[in-house]
């Protein structure tokens, strides 16, 4: 065995020494970067703080004070002054949002109020949570002599905090009344609503169109069937999108033209609506917007107009054969199988792998979203008989998840699911169909 000698060994030594220091030394200045980090987060974050003490969502109280009195807003069905008078909900909420997310930063040493414009605020925001019982207090001082930033003091049960805010006051106060005039008829969300309960006053019989899992249920004279729901979902988005000006004093009217009572559980809201000359008046918890659009055809349908039109609700996920009946007595059949590990389904005639098996797996979606143009209630059937082209298609169990029939006339088919409505659609929806043989 041969040994280093002294010197060389005495080098190594001091190397590694060297080594493990500068190691050490990195791993130091490393936790002392990390720290020092940490520590100025930790200082920034302490620099400022939210206007607001709490989530804006639960808020349903507002009172505004300045020099001159005091204002008090409620939640009830929706944002009201105290004596009832609405206000335009969206436009509190998002100013609300907008201050619960603005940062203030912290002035410190703090001045004496009167040096900061507090002792009279231009305006004090007062909200509050019946749910959690709290309560926040905003105070707008003066502005800075050179940048776009006021005095903002936040006052709660715990804290009371100043600093400089960068405000866009609109009239010089936090919230301007004038700006939340109500123009919105119905303050809700389209996904708030779970019901409508339609009562025309002439002409056409009253309906319910409710939503059940996902879907949309159509009510009339007891009979109860499937609405379509693209075209209820585009309903909903036009009533909670009615605009409109408040009538100043409330106006008497009578024999309103259709009667609208919206289901958004625990409540609901009626909705009376009156054309009077080129106007529509639309009436709601006794007050009266007048529309800023006074076409009313959109809504005076009857129940027939929301029936579903969507042709076939199949899980295209349970496909395991499709059939295909060309209309001149040939039938095709093919089997699919699925692909494992993220590869492309396969198809098969018998035991003949299809090439073209990208037309099948279109077929499929074909269906899934086919919607007829029209329904034709002359006809209780189709006319074509054994001459119907048609599309089966099976589950692995042989379970039929769809029958479909088609007419074909030229530009025109008329199409039917099962023992459905008959429909007319468009020739182009199924021009690319496989009516004849894969390869």
């Amino acid at each position: 065995m041969r040994f280093f000698s002294a010197p060389i060994a005495r080098s190594l030594l001091f190397s590694g020494v060297a080594l493990a220091l500068a190691v050490y030394a990195f791993q130091q200045h490393r936790g002392g970067q990390a720290q020092r980090q940490a520590d100025w987060v930790e200082a920034e974050e302490d620099r400022y703080f939210s206007a607001l003490c709490f989530d804006v969502l639960t808020v349903d109280n507002v009172r505004l004070s300045d020099p001159k009195g005091s204002v008090e807003l409620r939640l009830k069905d929706r944002w009201r002054h105290a004596d009832g008078q609405p206000v335009e909900d969206a436009k509190l909420q998002i100013i609300l949002a907008q201050l619960r997310g603005l940062q203030v930063e912290k002035i410190e040493p703090r001045p004496k109020d009167d040096a900061l414009g507090l002792s009279i605020p231009t305006q004090t925001l007062e909200v509050s949570s019946s749910l959690n019982d709290k309560t926040c207090r905003l105070s707008l001082g003066q502005k800075h002599p050179t940048k776009p930033l006021y005095v903002l003091r936040r006052t709660d049960g715990q804290e009371d905090l100043v600093g400089w805010a960068k405000l866009k006051p609109s009239g010089g106060q936090l919230i301007d009344l004038n700006e939340l005039a109500a123009v919105t008829v119905l303050p809700l969300r389209a996904g708030q609503i779970d019901g409508l309960s339609i009562q025309p006053q002439v002409g056409n019989s009253p309906y319910q169109i409710r939503r059940v899992r996902g879907l949309f249920v159509l009510t009339k004279a007891g009979d109860e069937q499937r609405a379509d729901k693209e075209l209820v979902e585009k309903l909903l988005t036009k009533l909670v999108g009615l605009k409109g000006a408040l009538e100043p004093s409330k106006t008497q009217l009578s024999d309103p033209d259709l009667v609208v009572v919206v289901g958004h559980a625990p409540l609901s809201t009626r909705l009376e609506f009156y054309r009077q000359n080129k106007a529509l008046l639309i009436a709601t918890q006794g007050f009266v917007f007048s529309a800023n659009e006074a076409d009313l055809s959109w809504l005076l349908r009857p129940a027939e107009a929301w029936r579903d039109r969507q042709l076939i609700h199949y899980d295209r996920g349970q496909t395991h054969s499709v059939e295909i009946h060309d209309g001149s007595g040939r039938v095709f059949s093919y089997r699919r199988e699925l692909g494992s590990g993220g590869a492309v389904d396969r198809w098969f005639q018998g035991e003949r792998q299809i090439k073209e098996a990208h037309r099948l797996a279109g077929l499929q979606w074909d269906l899934h979203q086919l919607r007829g143009a029209s329904i034709v209630d002359e006809l209780d059937a189709l006319e074509c008989g054994a001459l119907c082209s048609r599309v089966v298609v099976r589950d692995a169990k042989k379970r039929t998840l769809v029958d479909l029939s088609l007419d074909r006339q030229g530009s025109e088919v008329l199409a039917r699911a099962g023992k459905s409505l008959v429909m007319r659609i468009e020739a182009s929806q199924i021009a690319h169909w496989p009516f004849e043989q894969l390869n």
